[in-house]
């Protein structure tokens, strides 16, 4: 497996959004999110992606076709939705840098491409002059009956990598999930500095 990585910023990423909403409709399908995602649903969320001229996007290509990608960008430069929180508490998103999705094919996994995701991302903070990093992840409750038994719990690499969770700062976001329809959940905001 020949997989090589690249990254896009600003305009040039807008080629490549469909292969990102591809890849959130399969992966996010999965534990912890059980998103049901359309190809629409996804065309308006990723909208806000054209927009900013912050917007980096990680590509892990195999063969030519993409099967897996990340993305950061200026948390100003974000939706008012996910910039909200954060505002109400006083933090600057102008010097912040939002990572938002980490999303990768499951026959790809395990090759090391979640942390150059990372490290990638971290490279563009600082090219942004960001002071902190975050991203928002979904809250389920441990004993959550649909848990897979082999779930991965991320947040060892997370906090491996600086992250903490902000304490009281969260938000909701609703999406259609895989056998409920559409419901709100609740995300988790984790910090680092760059």
């Amino acid at each position: 497996m020949a997989v090589t990585v690249r990254t896009v910023v600003g305009r040039d990423a807008a080629p490549y959004l469909d292969d990102l909403a591809r890849l959130r409709i399969q992966v996010f399908r999965d534990w912890p999110y059980l998103y049901d995602g359309t190809a629409d649903y996804e065309r308006q969320y990723l909208e806000a992606y054209t927009r900013a001229p912050s917007i980096l996007l990680i590509l892990a290509e195999d063969g030519g076709r993409v099967v897996g990608a990340s993305s950061a960008m200026r948390m100003s430069d974000e939706t008012e939705v996910m910039r909200a929180p954060l505002e109400a508490a006083g933090i600057d998103t102008r010097s912040l840098c939002y990572f938002g999705e980490s999303v990768l094919d499951p026959a790809h996994r395990g090759l090391g491409l979640g942390k150059r995701f990372i490290e990638e991302r971290l490279a563009h903070a600082r090219t942004l002059s960001a002071q902190q990093c975050c991203f928002a992840a979904v809250v389920r409750d441990a004993d959550d009956p649909r848990r897979p038994a082999n779930a991965q719990n991320l947040e060892p690499l997370w906090r491996r990598y600086g992250f903490a969770p902000a304490v009281g700062l969260q938000l909701t976001l609703d999406w259609p999930e895989v056998d409920r329809g559409d419901i709100s959940h609740r995300l988790q905001f984790w910090f680092r500095d760059t």
